[in-house]
């Protein structure tokens, strides 16, 4: 049975405050606190580890000491290496040796593919995902035959003060083609003095090897560590094929790249780093922004195509992190994902091979507006992306903030400022979905968003921040039902969004909207209301009026029967007129119909009719009989 209001038991708090008074400023300036160390709106920091081995099914190695290949899934188990404060894990996962084509995703709360595997190949891919709440345990699926499957550990993000992300401009730092290649069991160590500040702790990019003479494996490591356990690269003779790396700087901002067998080239395209003196906060988010094959077609050579993820993540968000996966691709190609409005760089992120599906995880800088541009440069390809989370700053908010604890997006346990939103003027909570009315006449929502309740122009995943419901302005009340929005404007209209199941979005839509849209046949309403499934709205007139699904029925309902609701056309509710008590038209508490009755005083142990002893407090016993027939 899905549970009712879980999301904000105290979520409807709107407390004004006075802008704070000016403080020093520190070196390392953060407006948000954390609030039971799990406050998903605050974000996250991250902690690098030396490349760990966290699973290795060919050897038993996290399952338990006993080898065999996946079937339809096994258990990653991170409790031993990460603290109880980690909220998301970033890993290399690896498959091999797959008995038949096939993908493998990793779940938490959602799930996402992350490998697609033909028969018998070994790749790898990036992983970042959420750890569930109140637990350290992954689930990788694998879709058809048996694969074994490998996870290193690269860090873990936290709500304890660590590193923050900064991202740079896509920048090519090593390219061994211009050289040598690196040798069998040889090392190439990357200087990256010039790219990254001192206090950076690690750094992100995607490495690329191309002409490899071998199958071999790439493992980067910081510089001066010893070589761990690990791999970032898998590859067969003359594969070229690239992977999104995170890993912990050495000594003097160094990272050493091992080659194990034969020779192959490699390439360095850095993202961003890590540092404990500046920087941004990640925020998980699992939702599908962009599926070519379902909106736009594919990507012809040489096009671009730009990616709009302002109804997924905040239009302040500085880089997004996503896995990019291309299919249908006709011809060898490679894709480039860069800030929006900027000019192409020379670097890349998925290269693809004609006639297969390939996965890649990448992070990229953000144009204004949370927009970037995929670029494809032969054939054509279907392009998919599936966001991991955001790099951004909360806000702190000044005045008319918004306080929230409890429920299901880690807002802890005690009443607290709400980060991102100043000025909020009324809030409103659904099911899973909670809105906010800033001063300026927009609505912002957060929460999840499986019918497009969030209104942001999306529907699926969720978010643990806010996200401004799009196209509304003039707004002066909002309302919610269970997996719907509801907005009052200035000219008397009425509008929502999210779930149509009971057509709650009026007569004029058919199925589920993740925009507003206008409420039919509605004017000079004054307030709006909602429940679950039915919605309602005061006129200036004084009459109330009504539309959606009667949940109970007659007489109690909306409407005479439920079938007269389904349409979704709003109603006048047929409210009694008020009668005065005692009046012949009022009859009292528990009377039954048909009868006359009287009322006695009971005064102590005695019972009379009429006053009651002095000092007693009165308490009355009705007697009724049945009316005398006429005739």
């Amino acid at each position: 049975m899905k549970r009712l209001v879980p999301l904000v038991v105290g979520v409807l708090a709107v407390l004004g405050a006075q802008p704070a008074a000016a403080q020093p400023v520190t070196a390392r300036p953060d407006p948000v606190a954390l609030v039971d160390g799990r406050r998903a709106d605050a974000g996250l920091t991250f902690v690098p580890v030396n490349p760990l081995r966290v699973l290795d099914t060919r050897d038993g190695t996290g399952a338990g000491g006993v080898p065999g290949a996946v079937g339809a899934g096994v258990v990653l188990d991170l409790a031993p290496h990460v603290p109880a404060s980690a909220t998301a894990v970033v890993f290399n996962l690896t498959g091999t040796e797959p008995t038949r084509d096939t993908h493998v995703g990793v779940t938490s709360a959602w799930a996402n593919s992350y490998l697609n595997l033909q028969a018998g190949e070994t790749r790898a891919n990036l992983v970042t995902v959420a750890l569930p709440e109140g637990g350290r345990q992954l689930h990788l699926t694998n879709k058809a035959g048996r694969v074994h499957l490998v996870a290193d550990l690269a860090g873990y993000y936290t709500t304890d003060e660590a590193a923050r992300f900064t991202t740079t401009e896509p920048t090519r730092v090593l390219d061994t083609r211009a050289g040598a290649p690196v040798g069998p069991r040889s090392t190439r160590e990357v200087d990256l003095s010039g790219v990254v500040p001192a206090s950076a702790t690690s750094v992100t990019f995607t490495l690329t090897a191309t002409e490899p003479t071998a199958a071999t494996h790439v493992i980067a490591h910081p510089s001066g560590a010893v070589r761990p356990t690990a791999s970032n690269l898998n590859l067969v003779a003359g594969q070229t094929s690239p992977n999104l790396v995170t890993v912990a700087l050495g000594a003097n901002r160094r990272i050493a790249l091992y080659n194990n067998a034969g020779s192959t080239h490699l390439v360095v395209d850095v993202a961003g780093y890590y540092a404990g003196d500046r920087g941004h906060r990640f925020f998980p988010v699992t939702a599908r922004a962009l599926d070519t094959r379902e909106a736009g077609g594919p990507v012809g050579p040489g096009l671009t195509r730009d990616v709009d993820l302002a109804g997924r993540i905040p239009t302040t968000a500085t880089a997004v992190s996503l896995n990019l996966t291309g299919t249908n691709v006709t011809a060898d190609s490679y894709v480039s994902a860069y800030r929006a409005g900027t000019p192409r760089p020379g670097t890349s992120n998925l290269n693809l091979p004609a006639g297969r599906d390939t996965a890649n995880a990448a992070v990229v800088a953000l144009g204004d507006d949370a927009r970037m541009t995929l670029y494809n440069n032969a054939g054509s390809a279907d392009l998919v992306v599936d966001v991991a989370g955001f790099f951004a700053t909360p806000p702190a908010c000044a005045a008319d903030c918004l306080h929230t604890w409890g429920g299901d997006l880690g807002h802890g346990s005690t009443p607290s400022p709400h980060p991102w939103l100043s000025g909020v003027t009324d809030v409103a909570a659904g099911d899973f979905t909670a809105y906010a009315l800033k001063s300026d006449g927009t609505v912002w929502s957060w929460g999840a968003n499986n019918a497009g309740e969030l209104g942001a122009g999306a529907v699926g995943g969720r978010s643990a921040v806010p996200l401004r419901v799009r196209g509304l302005t003039g707004v002066t009340a909002v309302a919610a039902g269970g997996s719907t929005g509801y907005a009052l404007k200035s000219d008397g209209t009425v509008w929502g969004w999210g779930s149509n199941q009971d057509r709650q979005l009026g007569p004029d839509v058919v199925g589920d909207s993740a925009v507003p849209v206008r409420v039919g046949g509605l004017t000079d309403v004054t307030a709006v209301a909602g429940d679950r499934v039915t919605a309602y709205a005061l006129k200036s007139d004084g009459t109330v009026w009504g539309w959606g699904n009667s949940v109970h029925g007659p007489p109690y309902g909306l409407c005479p029967t439920e079938s007269d609701c389904l349409p979704g056309r709003p109603r006048r509710i047929a409210l009694p007129r008020p009668t005065a008590p005692g009046s012949p038209r009022s009859r009292p508490p528990g009377r039954p119909r048909g009868t006359r009755c009287a009322r006695t005083a009971r005064c102590g142990r005695g019972a009379r009719t009429g006053g009651v002893r002095p000092g007693r407090a009165r308490r009355w016993a009705m007697t009724c009989r049945p009316r005398r027939s006429s005739g």
